[in-house]
C-alpha cells in the first residue's frame, strides 16, 4: 500500500514536471510568434513611410518634367508601380495577410490609429492614380499639391501606429511574463505540496531556507524585470534609430540619384537649346535676308510698310531667341567670365555707335561720360561688361521718349592702387518704375505691366540676365526710380589695373588673328551649304560689283582657294564633309604668303562667344553673325577688299 502511494506521488511529480515544461514551451512559442508579428507590422509600417516619401518625390519629378515639356512616361509607370506596392502593404496592415504573418488590429486603440491613417492614404492614393493618367498641366499640379499636402500627416500618423504597436507589444510582454511566472509558481507549489507528502522530513528542514530563497528570488525577479524593461526600451530606441538611419541613407542616395538626373537633364536641355538655336536661326536668317533683298530692290510704296513690319518682327524674334538662350546658359551655370585686357573707352564708344540709331525720331540727348581717373586699360571680361551695359542702355532708350539717356563710369577711392573700384551708372528720364515693382522686374519673364509688353515688346529676360551677369562679378545691381521721373541703374565692379600694357593691346589675352591689307582683287569665295544664304549673300555682293564663286562645303573651298586667287573668303562654320574651322586650318597651313594673308571671315548663326573665339583660333580674320544686315556685311567686306560704296 505504501509503495502504491509512493508510485502515485512519483507519477504526480513527473506529470507536474511535464506540465511545467509544456507551459514554459507554450509561453516561449507565444512570445516568439508575437515578436515576429510585431516586427513584421513595424517593418511594414516603416516601409509605408518610405514608400510615401518616394511617391511624393516621384510626383515632383513628373511635375518637373511636364513643366519642362519633357517626356514623363517612364516616371508615370514607376509611380504606378510604387502606389500598387504601397496599396498592397496598406491593405495587409489593416485587413491582415496570413502569408506575411499579419492579422487584424488586436486592440481598439491600434485600430483607431490605423483609422486615422486611412483618410490621408486614400487622398494620396487617389491623387497618385490620377497623376499617372492626367494630361492637363493644371490638373497635374493640383494632384501633386494634394499629394504633397497629405504626405507629412500620413507619415506622422504612421509613426503613431508604430509607437502604439510597440507600446502594446511591451505591455503584452510584461503581462505574458507575469502569467509565466504565476504559472510556474503554481506548478512549483503543486510540486512542493507533493514533495511535502513525499519527503516530509526534508521539506520541513528546508522550509525556512526556501522562504528566504523565495523572498530573494522575488526581489531578484523584480530587479530583473526593471532591467529587462530598460533593456527593451534601449533596444526599441536603437531599432528606431537604425530604422531612421536606413531611411535617411536611402533618401540621401535617392536624392543624389535625382541630382545626377537633374544635371543630366540640364545638359540635355542646353544641347537641345543649342541645336534648336541653329535650326531656328537658319530659316530666320533666310526670312531676314530675303526681306532685306526685297527692300533693296525698290519695292512699291504699298509694300514698304509691310516689309518694314516683317523686318522689325524678324529682328525682334531674333532678340527673343538670343535672350532665352543666354538666360538658359546662365541658369545652367554654363557662362563663366573670360578675363582679358580691355579698354572701357572702346566699350563705351561701341555701345554709343550701336545704339545711337535707336534714338532717331525721339527727343533724347544720348551721351556718355568716362571719369578722367578711370584707367585706360583694365583686366576683365569685356563681353559680359558690354552685355550688361548694352541691356541697361538699350532699355533706357526703349522706355524714354524725351529728355536724356546717359551712361557713365566713375572711379571710387580704394586703398589698393592695383585694383580699380568702378561705379557704372545708366540714367534716363523715361517712364520710371513704381516702388512696388522694383524687385519684380529683375525676375525672369517680368515687366512693369502688360501694357509695357504690348508697347515695347521683349521677353522680360533682359534685366534678369543683367542681374545674373552682375552677380557673376560678385556685385549687386541697384535701382533708383519713380514713375514718370526716370530711372538710374548702378553697379560696382572691381577690376585689376593693367599699367604696362598699351591701350591697343585690348585683346592680348585672346587668340591673335592674321593681319591683312586691302586686296585689289574683287573676287570673293562664298562657302555655305544653305542655298538661301548663298542666294542672299551673292545678291548683295553682286550688287557691290564683286565676282562671287560658291563652294558648298569646306573641302570644295580648300580645292578652289588652291587654284584661284581670291580677295576674300566668306566661310560658314557648320557644313557637311568638312567644317569651316578645318578648312581654314588647312589653308593657313600652306607655306605660301598669299594663303597666310588671305582674308577669311566666318559666317556663323551661333550666339555663343566661345565659337567666335574658336574661329579666330582656327586662323579666321573676323566673323559676322547670320542673319547679317547689308550694312554690316558691306562694312566687313570693305575692310578687306575694294568695294563699291554702300547705298541705302
Amino acid at each position: 500500500m505504501k509503495n502504491t502511494n509512493h508510485q502515485q506521488l512519483f507519477s504526480s511529480f513527473v506529470l507536474s514536471i511535464i506540465l511545467l515544461m509544456i507551459i514554459h514551451q507554450g509561453i516561449v512559442t507565444f512570445t516568439i510568434n508575437q515578436q515576429q508579428y510585431i516586427g513584421t507590422v513595424i517593418n511594414l509600417a516603416g516601409q509605408q513611410q518610405t514608400l510615401a516619401e518616394r511617391v511624393a518625390r516621384q510626383s515632383e519629378t513628373i511635375k518637373y518634367l511636364e513643366t519642362q515639356s519633357l517626356a514623363s512616361t517612364n516616371e508615370r509607370a514607376a509611380l504606378q508601380k510604387l502606389i500598387e506596392e504601397w496599396a498592397a502593404n496598406q491593405n495587409a496592415l489593416i485587413n491582415s495577410d496570413p502569408s506575411r504573418n499579419l492579422k487584424k488590429a488586436s486592440t481598439s486603440k491600434i485600430k483607431a490609429t490605423f483609422d486615422e491613417v486611412t483618410p490621408y492614404f486614400d487622398v494620396i492614393y487617389e491623387n497618385a492614380q490620377e497623376l499617372v493618367i492626367v494630361k492637363k498641366q493644371e490638373d497635374l499640379l493640383l494632384h501633386v499639391k494634394a499629394i504633397q499636402t497629405n504626405i507629412e500627416p500620413f507619415s506622422v500618423r504612421m509613426g503613431t501606429v508604430i509607437d502604439e504597436i510597440d507600446r502594446h507589444h511591451q505591455s503584452r510582454n510584461f503581462y505574458t511574463k507575469q502569467v509565466s511566472y504565476w504559472a510556474i509558481l503554481i506548478v512549483i507549489i503543486i510540486l512542493i505540496a507533493q514533495l511535502r507528502f513525499w519527503w516530509m522530513p526534508l521539506i520541513d528542514k528546508m522550509k525556512n531556507h526556501a522562504e528566504e530563497v523565495t523572498l530573494d528570488n522575488n526581489a531578484l525577479e523584480n530587479k530583473n524585470r526593471e532591467v529587462n524593461v530598460e533593456i527593451a526600451n534601449i533596444e526599441s530606441r536603437n531599432k528606431l534609430l537604425q530604422r531612421q538611419n536606413e531611411i535617411l541613407a536611402k533618401s540621401n542616395s535617392e536624392l543624389m540619384d535625382l541630382k545626377d538626373e537633374v544635371k543630366e537633364l540640364s545638359s540635355v536641355k542646353m544641347e537641345f537649346l543649342s541645336n534648336m538655336s541653329h535650326e531656328i536661326r537658319t530659316p530666320l536668317n533666310a526670312i531676314i535676308g530675303v526681306t532685306n533683298l526685297m527692300i533693296d530692290e525698290n519695292p512699291r510704296e504699298d509694300q514698304i510698310e509691310h516689309l518694314d513690319t516683317l523686318r522689325f518682327s524678324s529682328d525682334n524674334l531674333m532678340v527673343v531667341i538670343n535672350d532665352i538662350l543666354d538666360y538658359s546658359r546662365i541658369r545652367a551655370g554654363k557662362i563663366e567670365l573670360s578675363p582679358v585686357n580691355f579698354s572701357l573707352v572702346r566699350i563705351f564708344k561701341g555701345i554709343y555707335n550701336t545704339l545711337l540709331p535707336m534714338t532717331n525720331g525721339k527727343s533724347i540727348a544720348f551721351t556718355y561720360y568716362i571719369d578722367a581717373n578711370t584707367p585706360e586699360l583694365l583686366h576683365g571680361d569685356p563681353i559680359r561688361i558690354s552685355q550688361i551695359l548694352l541691356n541697361l542702355v538699350n532699355n533706357a532708350i526703349k522706355f524714354t521718349k524725351e529728355g536724356h539717356v546717359r551712361y557713365s563710369v566713375q572711379r571710387l577711392e580704394l586703398e589698393e592702387p592695383e585694383i580699380a573700384r568702378l561705379l557704372f551708372k545708366v540714367e534716363d528720364t523715361g517712364i520710371g518704375i513704381a516702388k512696388e515693382m522694383q524687385d519684380i522686374i529683375f525676375e525672369s519673364f517680368s515687366q512693369v505691366d502688360t501694357r509695357t509688353t504690348r508697347e515695347h515688346g521683349g521677353t522680360g529676360l533682359g534685366l534678369a540676365i543683367t542681374k545674373q551677369l552682375v552677380e557673376l562679378h560678385d556685385s549687386q545691381i541697384q535701382l533708383i526710380s519713380a514713375v514718370d521721373e526716370g530711372s538710374t541703374f548702378s553697379f560696382e565692379l572691381r577690376l585689376p589695373v593693367v599699367e604696362t600694357t598699351p591701350v591697343k593691346a585690348t585683346a592680348s589675352a585672346q587668340p591673335s588673328a592674321p593681319t591683312t591689307s586691302i586686296s585689289k582683287s574683287n573676287r570673293v569665295l562664298l562657302v555655305d551649304d544653305n542655298a538661301i544664304n548663298v542666294l542672299i549673300a551673292k545678291r548683295f555682293l553682286n550688287k557691290w560689283q564683286l565676282e562671287v564663286d560658291v563652294a558648298n562645303n569646306g573641302q570644295e573651298a580648300v580645292d578652289m582657294v588652291k587654284i584661284t586667287p581670291y580677295g576674300l573668303v566668306l566661310m560658314d562654320i557648320n557644313m557637311p564633309e568638312m567644317d569651316g574651322y578645318e578648312a581654314t586650318r588647312i589653308i593657313r597651313s600652306w607655306d605660301e604668303r598669299k594663303f597666310q594673308q588671305l582674308p577669311i571671315v566666318a559666317l556663323t548663326a551661333s550666339v555663343y562667344d566661345a565659337l567666335k573665339y574658336q574661329a579666330i583660333e582656327a586662323g579666321m580674320n573676323d566673323f559676322i553673325n547670320k542673319p547679317f544686315k547689308p550694312q554690316e556685311l558691306h562694312k566687313i567686306v570693305a575692310s578687306y577688299i575694294d568695294v563699291k560704296p554702300f547705298e541705302e
